[in-house]
């Protein structure tokens, strides 16, 4: 929880230079790169990163390095067939940016520093993985200023200065065996393992990407791309929320499966309980960072980006309803509903893209968050409705 409020910091750090270092446009150019990126990453990995975590436990060192060659090996694969078709969308006109032919090589990077953090937790070095998430964002951030005062303001710079620093996190991360990264080898039985779990994982993207990022894209498509910057820098001071529930879930979620697992408490008591605890935590934390806002709103953001405070305001506030979500989220795991909460993903990722299209369409840019809150709304619902099924089933 630590280094995590210390990273969503200094991410309002960034955008305190950022947004005077940059133009709206540009960084609406970031917000696009990296909306893309959230469908595109897990593409390239297969969405195998809870497997890895898994066999980084279970494994011993030798099996565990034939499926990490193997991990390695997929996802090289996917990389390749993906930056083909990303090149082939430039070539034909379909990409408007040559940076955005560049997003799977984002991807394959993103999935190699996952595997380093995942590796991080399972060996239970958190201190370390904490210090390394931290200095790698220091590090983005201190190149980002660097060449851009250096150069010119260009969005494109803040995107490779994050791309250097993941680099620079891999290096330090398998300083003394980085071989391991380049010698990929696909191993029969840890193959068909990968590809069972991570193909059904990626039915859910579609909708895990309308509840999380799709706002930006619909926002570009129908407006311009100031507008997209002054929504993304919004966005980007409500991150914050996004962190904090985060945090809680990782912190609340073993005493909720101990909950779960016992038979004193009925399931709907259990997750009224633990909804009503996110639901008030949210609250009070959305409060403190919205007072400390307006203590100093006029330092965080320049002149030029004082229409993202609406979006900033409605985003923390969009926040309580994902907090809802989490608990729910968390028992569908614990059940093991794999089904019924890629139904719910699917279903709310949906409803969030149509009413925040519509709403962005004829009545403006606030309506994306309207949207994201009524689609995590729609799918806890449906989660609910699974699990007091799942429960008179049994």
């Amino acid at each position: 929880m630590g280094f995590s409020i210390a990273s969503s910091l200094l991410g309002m750090a960034a955008v305190m230079v950022l947004t005077r270092m940059l133009s709206p446009t540009e960084y609406g150019l970031i917000g696009v790169f990296l909306s893309i990126l959230y469908f595109v990453a897990p593409l390239v990995s297969l969405s195998c990163d809870g497997l890895i975590a898994v066999n980084k436990v279970t494994l011993d060192a030798e099996n565990y390095a034939r499926f990490q060659r193997t991990c390695i090996g997929i996802a090289y694969l996917c990389f390749a067939l993906l930056q083909i078709t990303f090149l082939t969308g430039l070539a034909i006109g379909f990409l408007s940016n040559w940076l955005l032919a560049l997003i799977p090589v984002f991807g394959l990077v993103r999935f190699l520093v996952a595997m380093a953090g995942i590796e991080y937790v399972a060996e239970e070095r958190a201190l370390m993985f904490g210090a390394m998430t931290l200095l790698t964002a220091i590090v983005a951030l201190v190149l980002t200023v660097i060449m851009t005062y250096s150069f010119e303001p260009w969005g494109g710079f803040r995107l490779l200065a994050l791309l250097v620093a993941d680099l620079l996190m891999l290096a330090v991360r398998y300083r003394g065996r980085i071989k391991t990264l380049f010698k990929p080898k696909l191993n029969k039985d840890y193959r068909k393992q990968i590809l069972a779990f991570g193909l059904p994982s990626l039915l859910c993207l579609p909708g895990a990407w309308g509840l999380n990022e799709a706002d930006k894209i619909i926002i570009a498509k129908l407006s311009d791309m100031n507008t997209v910057g002054l929504y993304v820098a919004g966005a980007a001071l409500a991150a914050i929320m996004a962190t904090f529930n985060q945090s809680l879930a990782n912190g609340l979620y073993p005493g909720l499966f101990r909950s779960l697992a016992s038979p004193e408490k009925p399931i709907q008591t259990v997750l009224i309980q633990y909804a009503l605890g996110f639901f008030g935590l949210s609250i009070i934390f959305c409060a403190l960072v919205i007072g400390g806002y307006f203590l100093l709103g006029d330092f965080l953001l320049p002149p030029q980006y004082v229409h993202a405070e609406p979006v900033f305001l409605a985003l923390m506030l969009t926040g309580i309803a994902v907090s809802i979500y989490r608990p729910f989220g968390l028992a569908a795991d614990y059940y093991k509903l794999a089904r019924v909460r890629a139904v719910a993903i699917l279903l709310g990722g949906f409803l969030s893209c149509v009413v925040t299209y519509f709403g962005v369409k004829y009545d403006g840019i606030l309506w994306a968050p309207v949207g994201i809150g009524t689609g995590y709304i729609g799918t806890t619902l449906i989660l609910a409705i699974g699990l007091k099924w799942n429960e008179v089933r049994k």
